[in-house]
């Protein structure tokens, strides 16, 4: 939930790119908003297995691997005006496999 769109969010893999999309209610009929093909310093530019992660202070992140495999992982900030995007991610970690 997006506090200053007052939207919920839907975040998803699309294909190899990653689908935002958001709604007036959790179960609601959700419209894609961004379809984003890659996300700057990803390795190989797509995410695999991917979760979100909202901290205490509102701040959102989607927790990614790396397409292709699970060796990189990644921590990237959702646009904070309404969480339609990602942006440049970190890798937290380097060469074991974990999922998103």
């Amino acid at each position: 939930y997006n506090q200053n769109t007052k939207k919920y969010v839907l975040v998803a893999q699309h294909n190899e790119s990653v689908l935002f999309a958001s709604c007036d209610t959790p179960t609601g009929n959700f419209k894609v908003e961004n379809i984003q093909d890659y996300i700057t310093n990803v390795a190989k530019q797509g995410t695999g297995d991917q979760t979100i992660f909202i901290d205490d202070d509102g701040k959102a992140y989607l927790i990614c691997s790396n397409k292709g495999g699970r060796g990189n992982q990644y921590v990237a900030p959702l646009r904070e005006s309404d969480y339609l995007a990602a942006e440049p991610a970190t890798r937290v970690a380097r060469g074991y496999g974990r999922e998103g």
